[in-house]
């Protein structure tokens, strides 16, 4: 992600320590995590939530579920996990994603990879869901917009965007996507960028 930079006061003259100066200052950035700020109607600022970057630590979490409690760390003992925030159930852009993800649920498992959902929904409304679309995957419920918000994946105070992280068993960040609300990413699309990432883990 682009982060400005502030051009120093005194630049080496040798070009090589110039250079070298460029990339320390990139890397110092690079670990810097990027902040998120939530704004009232008025203009206020509201929240101020740091956002995980590739490579940075997943922030743990724990939620209900159609399966009962959903603790993340836990799950990343046995595989990596791809991560769905949605807007909304039931759906038409949504249900089509999931949908899409279900269909290609076998491919997930082969790259080691399991597939959870998740929103502001209830449990209940994801049991219709899961059940009405034959979801055979997590859905978890984030009620109070705690994991959304530490993902950095709200576009207001209540609004879940669409966007697609990728936790692996180091229990970092592997590789983070966010869409346009009308917008989704194929299944084919996210299985290519997890083979990558497979190869590159």
């Amino acid at each position: 992600m682009p982060r400005g930079r502030q051009r120093a006061e005194h630049e080496p003259a040798d070009p090589s320590a110039r250079s070298n100066a460029a990339a320390l200052e990139k890397s110092s950035q690079r670990a810097r995590p990027k902040r998120l700020a939530l704004r009232t109607s008025a203009g206020e600022e509201a929240h101020v939530a740091e956002i995980p970057d590739i490579g940075d630590p997943a922030p743990d979490f724990t939620l209900p579920s159609i399966d009962g409690p959903f603790r993340l760390y836990d799950r990343l003992r046995e595989s990596a996990v791809l991560l769905v925030f949605y807007p909304k159930d039931d759906t038409l852009v949504c249900t089509r994603q999931l949908c899409n993800y279900r269909d290609h649920l076998s491919d997930f498992a082969q790259l080691q990879i399991e597939v959870v959902g998740v929103n502001h929904d209830s449990v209940g409304s994801h049991e219709q869901f899961a059940t009405r679309y034959k979801l055979p995957f997590t859905l978890c419920s984030d009620v109070d917009r705690s994991v959304c918000r530490a993902y950095g994946v709200l576009s207001s105070r209540i609004n879940t965007n669409r966007a697609l992280v990728v936790v692996g068993e180091d229990k970092r960040v592997w590789w983070r996507h966010s869409e346009l609300r009308l917008f989704r990413r194929d299944a084919d699309e996210l299985l290519e960028v997890i083979r990558e990432l497979r190869a590159e883990h």
